[in-house]
């Protein structure tokens, strides 16, 4: 009978190493979440022939045990932190007690958006520097003593039982549903009897708020009724050996509200499947948090094209009551107000209504005429003590090219609003015609004190035709941002960057002028690099070193190399004489 050391000397790729290591150790294959092998006693990585003697490499090991472990901790994954972590090689092995990084995995000094397989350079450090890793033994498959202990080691740690008291995970309010599903399944037979099993479930995560007794759980409801339930009580006292009670009466709270307004349809836009994607949504967040504390009861949040309402599931419970939610659809502020009922919610055309009251406020208020915004938001709009945050994923769209669709008042067909008539007679050019910038246009005339966080297309930033618009418009101070693929969005059709960037209103600044670097996000919302968004002036363009001859001979209109484009009614079909090709040039 081969040795383990013979078995995975045999590997010619990671793969194998992991087939051969599973199958030695009778272990089921379990991969979710790009962990490499998952069991609850012990998570394991395979790093093949990497030469785990050397600290450094052994440290970079060990962190990207550690974004797995966290992930599992924090994050929406149902399963239990790993009580241990393993590294393994074809040669070698090292094994540690996750306990021992309890304070790592906590610290938000580290860059946990990276991918686990790059992770952070100070964690790194800081591990290589760490006793624990610089001191541990190295099993070496090549000593059968070593081997042997190794092999036992692993044996032994597969057959414990979880502690009760070990690495648990944590419930919040960002990754609770799945966690009440489990929740649910177990005990929701159990439970329902004249009141939801989420009531239950909410009052069962709350330390002190339900005990069990016997066979039975007491749970002590939102009124301070005492209410008995017969449960499982073996599968009890597991489920609470997997997750930590919440000792934080407010974290309850925030679930409680997030739990309420999921109906069916609300979940069903949580989980991403329509507009903003969830995850990207909670990231924006994240990253408003890291440029301003907007918890402080000090701002306000508008979200002036909000849809559904899918930025504003991603936002903390507490800061729902300084919402302003509005939206072009009467039956989207409807929808709103039901999942939102902490926030000032109503049907806004903010392309449109109360433009008027730009430069005449004083005249239309002394004719006892009103705006059409709520007396709420205009009152707060008039506050000196109040800054603003603007959170929101406008429209990318040109107005100009929608066409209307039968019974459906939308976006589509307004190819000339208010706010568009105002950028003309500033003469800011072709693009007056694009949504995206009309909403830029009209924030930058009613905020001044506040942040902007806003999802967009970059062509803001570096294209030829929005040169005016950040000359006279958009020249901000940028703080931070993000950039991830259009492919993100459910049913988008191509593939283009799309950006999240906070910008403060405060300072002004001209974009030409700054460094805008944007970490760049995959699919997985792992950070995998960084982007510099250049921005050069119009007059600095390749296009205008070289004098255009006349447009005069009628060609094929292209959207692309192959793809003739006779639908668009913006048809660019002349040539020059002479004409042999386009020329593009991009930059990295």
């Amino acid at each position: 009978m081969k040795t383990l050391h013979e078995i995975l000397s045999d590997a010619a790729t990671e793969e194998e190493l992991k087939n051969f290591f599973a199958k030695f150790f009778k272990l089921k294959l379990s991969t979710k979440n790009f962990i490499d092998l998952y069991t609850a006693q012990i998570l394991f990585e395979f790093k093949f022939d990497a030469p785990i003697n050397n600290i450094q490499t052994r440290a970079a090991a060990v962190a990207q045990t550690l974004y797995y472990i966290r992930r599992l901790k924090f994050g929406s994954d149902i399963r239990t932190p790993s009580k241990n972590i393993c590294v393994v090689t074809k040669y070698a092995a090292i094994f540690f007690p996750t306990d021992n990084f309890s304070a790592f995995i906590r610290r938000k000094s580290y860059d946990w958006d990276l991918a686990p397989s790059s992770p952070c350079k100070k964690l790194v450090a800081d591990l290589a520097d760490f006793a624990p890793v610089k001191s541990c033994h190295v099993y070496d498959f090549s000593a059968a003593e070593d081997e042997k202990n190794f092999i036992e080691l692993i044996k032994r740690n597969l057959v414990e039982q979880l502690s009760l008291f070990g690495e648990r995970k944590e419930i919040n309010e960002n990754n609770f549903y799945p966690i009440f599903e489990l929740w649910q399944k177990i005990f929701g037979a159990a439970v329902e009897n004249g009141r939801k099993a989420s009531e239950y479930f909410i009052t069962d995560i709350e330390e002190g708020k339900s005990q069990l007794i016997g066979q039975s759980v007491l749970f002590r409801m939102s009124g301070g009724e005492l209410v008995e339930k017969f449960l499982n009580a073996n599968e009890y006292k597991h489920f609470w050996s997997v997750y930590e009670k919440i000792t934080n009466p407010r974290a309850v709270i925030a679930i409680r509200q997030k739990m309420d307004r999921m109906s069916e349809i609300s979940l069903r836009r949580f989980t991403g499947e329509f507009f903003t994607p969830i995850a990207f949504a909670e990231k924006a967040v994240e990253y408003l948090r890291r440029t301003v504390d907007f918890t402080s009861g000090k701002y306000r949040i508008w979200d002036m094209a909000a849809g559904t309402g899918n930025l504003e599931f991603a936002l903390p419970a507490e800061v729902l009551k300084y919402c302003y939610i509005s939206t072009l659809l009467q039956d989207d502020a409807d929808y709103c107000k039901k999942i939102f009922p902490d926030a000032t919610v109503f049907q806004y055309d903010y392309l449109n209504d109360d433009v008027n009251f730009f430069g005449n406020e004083l005249v239309l208020e002394n004719l006892g005429i009103k705006k059409k915004m709520p007396a709420r938001l205009a009152n707060d709009l008039k506050n000196p003590d109040l800054h603003w945050i603007i959170f929101i994923n406008p429209p990318y769209a040109t107005a100009s090219n929608f066409e209307r669709k039968e019974n459906r008042q939308d976006k589509d067909g307004v190819s000339m609003t208010e706010i568009r008539k105002l950028m003309n007679a500033e003469n800011l050019g072709e693009v007056s015609r694009e949504l995206f910038s009309q909403f830029i246009y009209r924030i930058s005339r009613e905020f001044s004190n506040a942040y902007l966080g806003i999802f967009s297309k970059i062509k803001y930033i570096n294209s030829n035709n929005d040169q005016r618009l950040r000359d006279k418009v958009f020249n901000y101070k940028f703080e931070r941002g993000f950039v991830f693929n259009s492919k993100n969005f459910n049913g988008c059709k191509g593939q283009f960057p799309v950006c999240f960037l906070v910008w403060n209103l405060a300072e002004k600044i001209f974009i030409e002028e700054q460094n805008i670097s944007l970490d760049i996000f995959n699919e997985n919302v792992e950070k995998i690099g960084v982007k510099i968004l250049q921005s050069a002036r119009r007059g600095e363009f390749l296009n205008k070193w070289i004098e255009r001859s006349p447009c005069t001979i009628k060609f094929p209109p292209l959207s692309s190399a192959l793809t003739v484009a006779y639908k668009n009614k913006d048809r660019r079909d002349r040539i020059s004489d002479g004409f042999f090709s386009v020329v593009y040039v991009c930059s990295k």
